[in-house]
């Protein structure tokens, strides 16, 4: 059985009664979802897990997520379920912004972009931290990726 302080409960209709739960993404691991502490088998449709529900069918459900919310949604049919509350707009964009860096900086922007946009949103989930220190420590983070983008960048051009 996995225990795994990472993962989120999660309530879906029709699965009422079974511990499913969801794991968060990193930037090497896809996320992963789990029926009863074990790992959903792949479903029949690419890229989804097959979980039996309550009436004994198997459901396909497909997970979704972003750069910045390392807790990703999951989708049955056309309805989209979250584990937890989703950014808001604000949060995206604040969390996020730095992944321009990607459409400005080619290789190296897309390192720096993406690596301060991944360390933001794994930010602003601590729930240890108050909203203060949670902006200003992303903000933080965006910022030194950006001057460190340009100085490397300079100094090899």
């Amino acid at each position: 059985m996995r225990v795994n302080t990472m993962d989120y409960a999660i309530e879906l209709p029709g699965f009422e009664g079974q511990d499913i739960k969801v794991g968060k993404n990193n930037f090497i691991k896809a996320p992963k979802i789990f029926v009863n502490g074990e790992e959903a088998p792949k479903g029949s449709k690419w890229l989804s897990k097959g979980l039996t529900n309550n009436a004994g069918e198997t459901v396909d459900v497909r997970m979704f997520n972003n750069f910045v919310d390392p807790i990703p949604s999951v989708m049955i049919g056309n309805e989209k379920y979250h584990p937890t509350t989703p950014f808001t707009w604000g949060q995206l964009i604040w969390a996020g912004w730095p992944i321009i860096l990607l459409a400005v900086g080619g290789l190296l922007g897309a390192v720096f972009g993406v690596s301060a946009g991944m360390a933001n949103g794994r930010i602003m989930r601590n729930d240890e931290m108050s909203n203060t220190v949670k902006y200003l420590a992303t903000g933080g983070i965006s910022l030194v990726a950006a001057v460190a983008y340009f100085v490397i960048a300079l100094a090899i051009s």
